[in-house]
């Protein structure tokens, strides 16, 4: 790779980690250049030179992170065979011990409330969870060719389905925990997932 192409892709991401901190730390809307200049050791016209808009930067903080935490929960379940077991394997993100969790949580509901009003930042929300069915579909099409689910299964809603009670039970545990529990939220996550697809299991 060329030297300099390197050298700007480091600075590139040295902005972008100093960014994520201080998102995580102090939300979006207290984010300026300013503070993310000083948090990566640069000035503010070096954070500029490479990110021209808060925005800018704050789309390339999202992609950044949460290409890190699908590769992650990608080969997390690399090593499990059974694709049901693959459907419920991703409840790492109900942790709260885990700084992926609280970071990710932080991160996405800064971005949801701005992809309410916002095209740009709801195209990539939007390619964000399309990653998700994605995988999901896979270990779908994977359980239809273990003959674990049945052919007349619709592989498309039930992927969106799964990842909605991903989602929808990971805000309730990460804003309401008092009453929303790890425990509640692992137990009801797999009940939910597993009556969703029971009507096209086959064993």
């Amino acid at each position: 790779m060329d030297a300099k192409l390197k050298l700007k892709q480091m600075r590139r991401e040295q902005i972008i980690r100093a960014a994520l901190r201080v998102v995580v730390r102090e939300g979006y809307h207290n984010l300026n250049m300013e503070k993310i200049a000083k948090e990566a050791g640069m000035s503010k016209g070096g954070v500029v030179y490479y990110f021209s808009s808060k925005k800018e930067l704050f789309e390339n903080v999202f992609i950044y992170f949460f290409d890190s935490v699908f590769m992650r929960s990608k080969k997390a379940i690399e090593n499990i065979k059974d694709p049901i077991d693959k459907l419920v394997s991703f409840v790492w993100i109900y942790n709260w011990d885990d700084s992926d969790v609280y970071s990710g949580y932080s991160i996405l509901f800064d971005f949801m409330s701005l992809a309410h009003r916002d095209e740009d930042y709801r195209k990539i929300f939007h390619s964000w969870i399309e990653s998700w069915i994605k995988l999901l579909k896979v270990i779908l099409l994977e359980a239809q060719e273990k003959d674990v689910l049945s052919t007349d299964a619709d592989i498309d809603g039930l992927a969106k389905a799964i990842s909605s009670i991903y989602q929808g039970i990971g805000e309730r545990w990460y804003l309401d925990k008092d009453s929303h529990t790890t425990e509640w939220a692992i137990s009801y996550l797999k009940k939910s997932i597993l009556g969703l697809i029971r009507p096209y299991l086959k064993n």
